[in-house]
């Protein structure tokens, strides 16, 4: 695993035959369109720490408690179910967290935070954004 820091408070991890993805706004879309159809809410997207599958439509039961379409790309779905049913997305939470050991996925994870693993870097007006890479469509 290539660790690289990116910022102060950022690293990114990316395993060492693999290359980071960077890549247009309008690029991405078409990759998004091509993968899944032109539906944005539809597009899906894996977790790097735990391989959760997740889209857009998934995230529609949290609103409440602010999750947003772009929420679907940048965490991991976990991060606003109950914790007893999610694992912590680098085990190092202490049994008092509440976070289970029997399960695989869904994890607490984002990209936005401490620590970004096989990021795609979209780039629009200027600006870098973090997301989770697309998953493979359905056969």
């Amino acid at each position: 695993m290539k660790t690289t820091k990116i910022s102060d408070v950022a690293f990114v991890l990316q395993p060492k035959d693999e290359e980071p993805i960077g890549m247009d706004y309008e690029a991405w879309c078409e990759e998004g369109k091509k993968r899944f159809g032109e539906d944005q809410l539809g597009w899906k997207f894996v977790c790097p720490a735990c391989g959760n599958v997740q889209c857009a439509r998934d995230f529609f039961q949290y609103r409440k408690d602010g999750a947003t379409p772009s929420t679907a790309y940048q965490c991991c779905i976990g991060r606003y179910m109950e914790r007893s049913k999610v694992r912590d997305a680098f085990g190092w939470a202490r049994p008092e967290d509440g976070f289970s050991k029997e399960v695989e996925r869904p994890c607490n994870y984002t990209i936005n935070g401490l620590f970004r693993i096989k990021a795609v870097t979209v780039i629009l007006g200027g600006q870098e954004i973090f997301a989770f890479r697309f998953a493979e469509p359905e056969v």
